[in-house]
């Protein structure tokens, strides 16, 4: 029993260890396709990303814009309209954030869901 447990406590430090290699290499924005030039790093796709949705709400603007100049009625602006504000959009940090959670969570929850049949294996 003394050299399972051994074995245990190698095997989790190992796999902590591997785990936070994976989370500095992923922070870091590595990708094989990165280093022949042709991959993208997570940050340049958000930017990309962003700058879309830039492009997209601009011409909807434009489209508003152009829509209502040939009515030429006069907008009568409320006080509810003033201080109603529209809900904000998530950042890219929390949607980082929130995918980064979802992701731990599944890991964790497999590496429970292992330890657990390993001890089973053992009892049976």
């Amino acid at each position: 029993m003394a050299a399972f447990g051994k074995r245990l406590i190698i095997f989790a430090i190992l796999l902590i260890l591997g785990m936070l290699m994976g989370m500095q290499i992923a922070g870091t924005g590595f990708s094989l396709e990165g280093q022949q030039g042709q991959g993208v790093s997570a940050q340049q796709q958000l930017q990309q990303e962003y700058q879309q949705e830039q492009a997209m709400e601009a011409n909807e603007l434009e489209q508003t814009v152009s829509a209502s100049l040939p009515e030429a009625q006069p907008q009568i602006v409320t006080p509810r309209d003033v201080l109603t504000t529209e809900p904000a959009k998530a950042s890219a940090v929390d949607v980082l954030a929130e995918k980064t959670a979802g992701l731990l969570q599944q890991v964790s929850q497999s590496g429970i869901r292992w330890v657990v049949s390993l001890f089973n294996g053992v009892t049976e």
